[in-house]
């Protein structure tokens, strides 16, 4: 479990909604395994995002951020299987115009090379990830690479 301290009071800064969940209907709808296991496993991400959000090299998360753990983001680190489904249903949510990019954005999903997910605005969004490394000698010199052919 994640350990929470309060630190102060909570106010909205804009228009606000509180969500309650039926537990019974929920139940029922977690007794598909493919969704189930979907569930725990951005459950089990969202959750080490929660831990490992500390200095130095994070914020410590809040009630209003955690860092690293947008939607997209939490979907990159899940398994391909889970990406694969996620990116299947935001398929459906393609705009008329970018169903032309329909076939080659279902190749991404599916070869792993991209995420889709549906924000909170239903806009489907494409999310890849990406490995930035920067490496610089104790003298300060910094390895580039110019080009490659």
């Amino acid at each position: 479990w994640a350990e929470w301290t309060h630190t102060g009071r909570l106010e909205s800064t804009a228009e606000s909604r509180i969500l309650t969940i039926d537990a019974e209907q929920m139940l029922k709808c977690l007794s598909s395994s493919e969704f189930a296991a979907l569930v725990v496993e951005y459950a089990v991400q969202f959750h080490k995002h929660i831990l490992n959000s500390r200095p130095p090299f994070f914020q410590y998360p809040s009630d209003l951020a955690i860092p690293g753990a947008d939607y997209a983001e939490l979907v990159c680190t899940m398994s391909r299987p889970a990406q694969q489904l996620i990116g299947r249903e935001a398929l459906e949510h393609l705009s008329a115009w970018e169903v032309a990019a329909y076939a080659r954005l279902e190749d991404e999903v599916i070869e792993g090379r991209s995420v889709l997910v549906v924000n909170s605005q239903g806009s489907v969004r494409r999310a890849m990830s990406l490995v930035a490394l920067r490496l610089v000698s104790p003298e300060g010199d910094l390895l580039v690479q110019v080009g490659s052919f």
